[in-house]
């Protein structure tokens, strides 16, 4: 379209999907949980030590949905609980990993963490209803390349309610 001052521009939506055939899902209400809003799932790729070899954790993820993921609150960086992290992975010769096409929903913290860890593709995910950073950057080499985060909730107002259309005074 073109404005009345010869100004063109393009409108366009973005589109995203959240249904993807392999699904990562936590429990809406778990056992032993204070809140429906603080419990999921979560994917942990890391190193171990065995026998006194080191094993480094390649994580090649692609089309998956993670719903209902991470923890509410529990944010170090040597125990992240988010839907997916990647920590201490090591030297860039050691570790390639990438996470494409994903899709993260309603989680009860960030989507996904990376810590000490190099060359990690974060690639062409949805990233939806989140708690907190959608997204933690604490390493070298990461690329964050065409990603959509939509509806990130502030912490605070996750665990409150609201009613009649007022927020409750919240101290901290």
């Amino acid at each position: 379209d073109t404005t009345d001052n010869g100004i063109e521009y393009t409108l366009r939506p973005e589109v995203a999907l959240l249904h993807r055939n392999i699904v990562i899902e936590g429990l809406d209400a778990p056992v032993g949980s204070v809140s429906v809003k603080d419990f999921g799932a979560r994917v942990l790729a890391g190193t171990i030590k065995i026998g006194g070899t080191t094993h480094v954790s390649r994580t090649f993820l692609e089309g998956v949905r993670f719903y209902h993921g991470g923890q509410y609150g529990h944010t170090d960086p040597y125990d992240p609980r988010y839907a997916l992290s990647f920590v201490n992975l090591g030297s860039p010769h050691l570790n390639t990993s990438y996470v494409s096409s994903c899709v993260f929903h309603d989680s009860s913290s960030s989507a996904i963490g990376v810590f000490s860890s190099h060359n990690v593709d974060i690639r062409d995910n949805v990233i939806y209803g989140t708690v907190g950073d959608s997204v933690i950057i604490a390493a070298d080499n990461i690329d964050l390349v065409h990603n959509l985060v939509v509806q990130t909730k502030f912490p605070v107002y996750f665990l409150t309610t609201v009613t009649n259309g007022i927020l409750p005074h919240v101290t901290t």
